[in-house]
């Protein structure tokens, strides 16, 4: 089974000081064998944290100017095909309708993105849109506030989304399993 951390919209230092502790230990404590990031990172060390822990694909966030990552990235796992995008060309923030249109253009499985801030896992015409949230809870106009983050597990036949929240200082988790013969 391969394991994917999704995760990003750090805004460290700007909207937050750091990790949070919990998270941090999660991350740190558990084997990857990908992360893909939603980008603003904003700050250099979070890059070279998360490529310390496993191979990783990264795209620009609107807040990253300085980092020369690409604005998408495809990956393709197990026979999962997987768009990662940070978001910001998507208006309103996060309409899935819009998302869905950037699946079907790239022609893949499964879309994580960023930029709202609000994680969310919605499934639709056979494609999956995930966003990861905020893993440090940063401010944003349609967010929580709750720092977030996503594991994914692939097989051939099935992906396993795991939503981790930190509420009130302990990881929640949601599980969301889909099989293959429902995608597109």
């Amino acid at each position: 089974m391969t394991r994917i951390l999704v995760i990003g919209d750090f805004h460290i230092p700007r909207r937050a000081k750091a990790i949070p502790v919990e998270i941090d230990d999660f991350i740190e404590t558990n084997s990857f064998n990908w992360i893909l990031c939603t980008g603003d990172l904003i700050h250099e060390n979070i890059k070279q944290k998360l490529e310390q822990i496993a191979p990783m694909k990264i795209v620009i966030g609107n807040m990253d100017p300085a980092f020369p990552h690409p604005d998408r990235e495809l990956l393709e796992v197990d026979g999962w095909r997987i768009g990662l995008i940070h978001g910001h060309i998507i208006y309103p923030r996060g309409d899935k309708e819009q998302l869905l249109e950037v699946a079907k253009r790239l022609n893949v499985h499964v879309l994580i993105s960023g930029h709202t801030h609000s994680d969310f896992i919605h499934f639709q015409g056979g494609i999956l849109l995930l966003n990861p949230g905020s893993a440090v809870g940063a401010w944003s106009f349609v967010a929580s506030g709750i720092p977030s983050f996503m594991v994914l597990e692939l097989s051939p036949h099935q992906v396993i989304v795991n939503l981790y929240k930190l509420v009130r200082d302990e990881l929640t988790r949601i599980i969301r399993k889909y099989e293959k013969k429902q995608f597109r």
